[in-house]
């Protein structure tokens, strides 16, 4: 008995064409954004929002706003629909007011945590019902790639929300939906059993050979690199945008 859940989460891709000329249909994008809110969240607080971006002009401001470690980004502007997933403790802050109770948890990482937590669980949970509806995803972290100032007035985000990832939301092109599910590593190197098992990577170095093997066939793009784990090499090699820091700060975070 086929199971369409796991047929549709084990089916998994990331799809970069997009038809830009077919809109998503806005029951279809309220399902899906009911479903994302139904996503679990610590302590029920839902310390998250989604700004959901329609407009070609917004688009377009986030796409070239997430260059850089990003690369190309034309999705962005060809999915017709961009949802900006948020932690949001200013709902918090708001309800802390309510009872008189003086807001801390932004004044540890925890809050960070919590917020980081839930915007990752909501975001599977997003990506899952969309594609549920035949619908292609592609999720955009690069948006974190500059200073984030212009990108927080744009969109109005007040104290105690920070804008963490995007996700591209549309229909894939003929050529889009050709592309394959990305190959993963060993089931082992990722699910142990009982503890974390270092014996597993024992023979780690055969096994990523095998694996770069594995993604070359596929065809993936990995910039100026020759192979995957130059290119994961590569990427957490440099030092990341101190920016952040400051851009956490801004926002009422403590760090």
């Amino acid at each position: 008995m086929t199971n369409p859940v796991i047929e549709t989460l084990l089916n998994h891709r990331t799809v970069l064409l997009f038809d830009p000329n077919k809109a998503v249909p806005q029951e279809i994008l309220d399902d899906i954004i009911k479903a994302t809110q139904q996503a679990p969240t610590a302590i029920s607080g839902q310390q998250y929002s989604i700004i959901v971006i329609r407009e070609k002009e917004k688009r377009q401001f986030i796409m070239e706003f997430a260059k850089g470690r990003g690369g190309f980004q034309q999705h962005i502007t060809d999915s017709p629909v961009f949802l900006l997933f948020v932690i949001d403790f200013y709902k918090a802050s708001l309800i802390s007011k309510k009872e008189n109770i003086p807001l801390k948890i932004t004044d540890s990482i925890e809050g960070i945590l919590a917020g980081s937590v839930d915007v990752g669980i909501a975001l599977g949970t997003a990506v899952a019902a969309a594609k549920s509806f035949g619908l292609g995803t592609v999720c955009i972290g690069a948006i974190r790639n500059h200073d984030l100032t212009a990108l927080i007035s744009e969109f109005r985000l007040p104290k105690y929300t920070f804008p963490l990832v995007g996700l591209c939301i549309g229909y894939p092109t003929e050529e889009g939906k050709k592309i394959k599910i990305h190959p993963r590593l060993p089931l082992k190197t990722f699910a142990h059993q009982e503890y974390y098992n270092t014996e597993v990577f024992d023979d780690f170095d055969a096994v990523l050979n095998q694996y770069n093997r594995q993604i070359a066939d596929h065809g993936k793009k990995l910039g100026t690199a020759s192979s995957w784990t130059e290119f994961v090499a590569q990427i957490y090699g440099n030092n990341f945008p101190i920016h952040l820091i400051q851009n956490f700060c801004n926002q009422h975070f403590s760090i």
